[in-house]
């Protein structure tokens, strides 16, 4: 399955500098792949990412739990960290096959 990357009503895309600045709505599918879910410039229209910015944590739908993500640029993958199950210093990933379906958040993505 694959990341559901969508726009956000009445929200538009614009250029700062000379850079695209895309504002999506991302929910996991329902089996996590160890190692993140692709996440790729063509999923916000553009061909470079220069920058991807998480709005916070991403919480599952009934707001009882939240995951952690972070941005893997060599790989262009989306990681999911459980953002209470580690130590001050590690967060685990979340692990292979977790149904994340209900878990969804905000990104900001920059680039050309």
């Amino acid at each position: 399955m694959a990341l559901s990357v969508l726009p956000i009503t009445g929200r538009k895309s614009y250029i700062s500098g000379n850079r695209d600045v895309v504002m999506r709505t991302i929910t996991f599918d329902s089996s996590y792949p160890t190692g993140g879910e692709a996440l790729t410039p063509a999923d916000f229209g553009l061909k470079v990412l220069d920058e991807v910015r998480p709005h916070g944590s991403f919480r599952a739908a009934a707001n009882t739990s939240a995951i952690e993500v972070s941005y893997d640029y060599t790989n262009q993958k989306l990681i999911a960290f459980w953002g209470n199950a580690g130590t001050a210093s590690v967060q685990p990933e979340v692990t292979n096959t977790t149904d994340l379906s209900t878990y969804s958040g905000r990104v900001t993505a920059v680039g050309q």
